[in-house]
């Protein structure tokens, strides 16, 4: 008897929200740089908050990737180890090795 699917909400918040976390972190980046820029009197760092939030940004979605690859390869194992360990060798049609 199967399990029945894992709900798959779980992992659409863990991922839906890299989206997000990209443009916040470009506009915090941005707009605190844009900040210390008027409390320094210079026009430079608001293009480096910018650059660093693109990169943090860019940072969490390839974490997330590694992530997403983690919980496909463990549920493609849990799925191996339902079915019997799989790998034995044996095609899916069953043959006896006999041709026709």
């Amino acid at each position: 008897m199967q399990k029945p699917p894992k709900k798959p909400w779980k992992a659409y918040g863990r991922y839906g929200s890299l989206g997000i976390e990209l443009i916040l972190s470009m506009a915090i980046g941005y707009y605190g740089g844009h900040w210390l820029d008027g409390q320094f009197g210079t026009h430079w760092i608001g293009g480096l908050g910018f650059a660093l939030g693109v990169y943090g940004g860019f940072r969490q979605i390839f974490r997330a990737a590694q992530r997403m690859q983690k919980d496909v390869e463990r549920e493609e194992q849990e799925e191996r180890d339902r079915w019997g360990g799989g790998g034995g060798g044996e095609t899916k049609g069953g043959g006896g090795g006999d041709a026709p």
